[in-house]
């Protein structure tokens, strides 16, 4: 199962409405929507969310080049004056099993852990 899936099934678990946003290009290739957004949701409270899927191991790699990336930031900027949030699923391995690690990412660009949840939708912490 792959990262977004698995990210499809822990939203729509939650009660989100939630489509696939990135763009295939190729075998290995995809482009984000905006540079920074593989699915949008929408919450059972009607926010919407941009959220940015990778695993632990690119963790680091994506933080910074949404965080330094004079574009994306400004783009991501734009997001956010509309109202909507910008979130990140890291998804690791633990050894209870797969867990995703939610971040919200703020107008200055900080990553602030919201959460660690499992596939199904049941926090762990």
């Amino acid at each position: 199962m792959t990262y977004l899936t698995r990210s499809i099934r822990l939203l729509e678990g939650n009660g989100y409405l939630v489509d696939i946003v990135e763009r295939r290009i190729g075998r290995r290739c995809t482009k984000d929507l905006f540079g920074f957004i593989d699915l949008i949701a929408i919450s059972p409270e009607g926010l919407m969310v941009g959220i940015q899927v990778t695993s632990g191991n690119c963790f680091r790699e994506h933080r910074d080049k949404l965080s330094e990336d004079k574009e994306l930031v400004h783009n991501m900027t734009r997001w956010m004056a509309t109202g909507a949030e910008l979130h990140a699923h890291i998804w690791r391995n633990r050894k209870a099993g797969r867990v995703c690690e939610t971040y919200e990412i703020d107008e200055d660009m900080d990553w602030l852990k919201t959460g660690e949840e499992s596939v199904v939708g049941q926090s762990i912490r």
